[in-house]
């Protein structure tokens, strides 16, 4: 599945690399939906940015929550930031749940 984000606000033709994993169930928390918003999360004075991943899951391990029977499952994912000098980089966190987003703050990845 290709996806073309324009991303030049930020960074001057940076194609993001999308989770290819995708599926009717993660149709809530996309690539052109999860970029666009860790994007908003990054300080407007940030490092120019050199690459970007958006992939499925948590860049954290952690404890697992069992939801009840028929619960709605949250679609967790990340959006990784390279920036220009390549040894800093950033993470933010993207969560769809009851077809609501939330996103995280920047974090050292």
């Amino acid at each position: 599945m290709g996806v073309a984000l324009v991303l030049t606000a930020c960074s001057p033709a940076v194609q993001p690399e999308c989770d290819p994993n995708t599926g009717p169930a993660r149709a809530d928390l996309s690539c052109d939906t999860a970029v666009p918003a860790a994007l908003d999360a990054l300080p407007a004075d940030h490092p120019e940015i050199t690459r970007i991943q958006f992939l499925y899951g948590s860049a954290i391990p952690c404890c697992s929550y069992v939801y009840p029977a028929g619960e709605e499952q949250p679609i967790q994912g990340y959006v990784v930031f390279t920036y220009a000098d390549d040894a800093s980089r950033q993470f933010v966190d993207v969560t769809s749940w009851h077809r609501e987003l939330t996103v995280g703050p920047p974090t050292d990845y």
